[in-house]
């Protein structure tokens, strides 16, 4: 069961990663403008680092163009370079909602790239670990909790920078508007009323909750024979007392050989004088006439 949920959540960790590049690539916020109420002016496309401008009548290019010549043309663009032309002094006058809104998508989308990159890293690092935890021999359970710690670190960074985007960047774009034109300024360019949520924004939440999926599958990629840092130490210790135990064993290097004694002659002595217990001094030979019967 373990290996199946390890396989399930590298395929996700696939999905994910595939997920967050589309979202980088794909435009994360798009919003039209209309003339009249009713007759499109031009649309715009916001992505991490660049905006498209479509202008299909020219009227608002025109209109920008006619406070600061060169400021919107169509075509794709740097965001840096756009929030440059808006937010010059006599645009901001005019139009001073594009400035924060493209200001603000410039600087999140930085913010938004970095998580993405970040969250990258460290989902394939705890895929990896976790990868490792379920094939090796010890099965380390320090080995899952990383693995954990990083891809929910992972999903939580880029959950943040993707809050942050829709909540600021998106309010500022939603409702970039002429300044001080009252009605007239409504009814020359007017934003539509829809949310600005594109598909590169979409697909990066889809790649939020494929990271929360496999969180939730984390308790299930845990295996039998998980040994924590403790059951590590103590089949170390069982190992190094059995290869103790074991030493002078049956079959294990013998220890010196003695040589064998020798054989006691008649009257328990060795030959040459020597007892099996160590040496003995021979008896000393009798003096002639002493200790005879008789005395001297």
């Amino acid at each position: 069961m373990g290996q199946k949920t390890v396989a399930a959540i590298a395929f996700l960790a696939v999905l994910a990663m595939g997920g967050s590049l589309g979202g980088a690539l794909m435009s994360t916020h798009k919003a039209s403008f209309f003339t009249g109420y009713v007759l499109k002016a031009v649309t715009l496309e916001t992505h991490l680092f660049t905006v498209e401008i479509d202008d299909e009548s020219s009227f608002f290019c025109q209109v920008v163009n006619g406070v600061r010549p060169g400021t919107c043309s169509s075509g794709s663009f740097m965001l840096k370079e756009v929030v440059e032309q808006f937010c010059a002094p006599v645009v901001t006058q005019f139009y001073p909602q594009a400035c924060e809104g493209f200001q603000m998508a410039y600087l999140l989308g930085i913010a938004v790239a970095v998580a993405i990159a970040a969250n990258a890293m460290l989902s394939v690092t705890g895929v990896w670990l976790l990868h490792h935890y379920i094939t090796s021999a010890n099965h380390k359970k320090s080995y899952r909790h990383i693995s954990l710690s990083l891809i929910f670190f992972g999903t939580l960074v880029l959950t943040a920078s993707l809050g942050a985007y829709g909540f600021f960047a998106f309010a500022a774009l939603d409702n970039i508007r002429p300044k001080g034109l009252g009605p007239w300024g409504e009814l020359a360019f007017k934003p539509s009323n829809k949310s600005g949520l594109s598909f590169g924004f979409i697909s990066l939440m889809l790649t939020v909750v494929v990271q929360v999926v496999m969180l939730a599958l984390f308790p299930l990629a845990r295996t039998g024979q998980e040994m924590s840092k403790e059951d590590l130490e103590e089949r170390k210790l069982a190992q190094e007392f059995a290869a103790e135990s074991g030493y002078g064993a049956a079959g294990g290097p013998a220890g010196p050989v003695l040589p064998a004694a020798p054989r006691l002659g008649a009257g328990g002595y060795a030959p040459g004088g020597y007892m099996q217990a160590g040496y003995v001094q021979q008896p000393m030979p009798m003096q002639p006439g002493y200790g005879a019967p008789g005395g001297f």
